[in-house]
């Protein structure tokens, strides 16, 4: 699956956005979609919430939520689209932000987790760290 923000700007320079979930070939799970609004953003179609059933078929591609900011607005935080979707084997998740134009931060820096691999299976069979 696949999520992100399409900007439209109009004629009075008011910015909306309009929320793309695309369920990719063979996914065949609901996508459980929420938005997140900052402060000064307010929905204008569609819900913060919805799900996107299985039944919508593959590649089907949804756009039911617009948000919107009055011109010269720009909000101290992100405004986050979230999907994930469950199966009997499986789980994913997929984030947007879309930061107005501020630098993007991450709240926490990402930290490795697990065993450290041995560098051929970083680097494949053939490189010289794997010579005996």
């Amino acid at each position: 699956m696949r999520v992100d923000w399409r900007e439209v700007v109009s004629g009075d320079g008011a910015l909306s956005l309009v929320a793309e979930v695309e369920r990719r070939a063979g996914f065949d799970a609901d996508i459980e979609v929420s938005i997140v609004l900052p402060e000064g953003a307010r929905v204008i179609e569609g819900s913060t919430e919805f799900v996107l059933p299985k039944r919508a078929g593959a590649h089907a591609r949804v756009t039911p939520c617009v948000v919107t900011v009055p011109p010269g607005v720009v909000p101290e935080t992100d405004l986050v689209l979230s999907a994930q979707a469950r199966g009997g084997s499986f789980g994913a998740h997929a984030e947007a932000r879309y930061t107005f134009g501020r630098a993007s931060r991450l709240e926490r820096q990402p930290a490795p987790t697990g065993p450290v691999l041995p560098a051929r299976f970083l680097s494949g069979p053939d490189s010289e760290s794997d010579v005996p």
